[in-house]
C-alpha cells in the first residue's frame, strides 16, 4: 500500500447553476463540519462562495483506487452536509513520497538586492542604480520595495556577461 495526497475540489464561479451557491457564513459553518468528517483521513478544507475543496491523505494500491476512493469518501460527507458537490473542477492524486521530494525543491525565485547586484557587477551600488536607470538592457526588477529593488540572479549575471563595462570617468567634453 502507498499513501496518496488527493485533492477534490468543486467550483462554482462561473457555474450557470446559481442554485448551487451557499452564502459564505453557512459555507464555513458546513466546511467545518466537513473538516471534522474527514479528519480521519488527516483532512483539510478551504472554501468560500466560489466553491471549495479537501485535501485528504489514503493508503491505496494505485493511483486511481486513492482517486476514486477520495472522490466517494469526499463527495458523500459533503452532499450529506448540504455543501455543493458539482460542478466538480479538480482532482488531484500525489504520492505522498513524490510530494514530499517536490516541497524540498526552493520554488522562490534566488533573487539579488542593489549590494549583490554591485558585486556581481564588481560595481559600487550607486552605480547599480544608475545602469538600472539609464542603461535600458539592464534588467527589469523583479520587485520594486520601498528599500529597493529586487532583481533576479541569473538577469543580473547575464547582463555582466554581456555588458561592455568602460572603465574610469567619461573624459570631459572639450570646450
Amino acid at each position: 500500500m502507498t499513501a496518496y495526497i488527493v485533492t477534490v475540489a468543486v467550483w462554482l464561479e462561473g457555474d450557470s447553476g446559481a442554485k448551487n451557491r451557499i452564502e459564505v457564513p453557512a459555507m464555513y459553518e458546513r466546511l467545518g463540519r466537513l473538516l471534522d468528517e474527514l479528519s480521519i483521513l488527516h483532512g483539510a478544507v478551504a472554501g468560500d462562495g466560489r466553491g471549495w475543496g479537501a485535501t485528504v491523505t489514503v493508503d491505496s494500491a494505485s493511483v486511481s483506487a486513492a482517486a476514486n476512493r477520495s472522490i466517494r469518501e469526499v463527495m458523500s460527507r459533503a452532499d450529506r452536509l448540504g455543501l455543493p458537490t458539482e460542478p466538480l473542477s479538480r482532482i488531484e492524486v500525489i504520492e505522498e513520497g513524490f510530494r514530499d521530494s517536490e516541497l524540498e525543491i526552493p520554488n522562490l525565485p534566488d533573487l539579488v538586492s542593489g549590494p549583490e547586484a554591485a558585486k556581481i557587477l564588481g560595481v559600487s551600488r550607486q552605480r547599480v542604480h544608475q545602469l538600472a536607470t539609464e542603461n535600458t538592457r539592464f534588467p527589469t526588477p523583479a520587485y520594486r520595495l520601498g528599500v529597493g529593488s529586487l532583481w533576479l540572479r541569473a538577469a543580473i549575471v547575464r547582463f555582466s556577461e554581456t555588458w561592455e563595462r568602460k572603465v574610469g570617468r567619461p573624459k570631459k567634453a572639450a570646450t
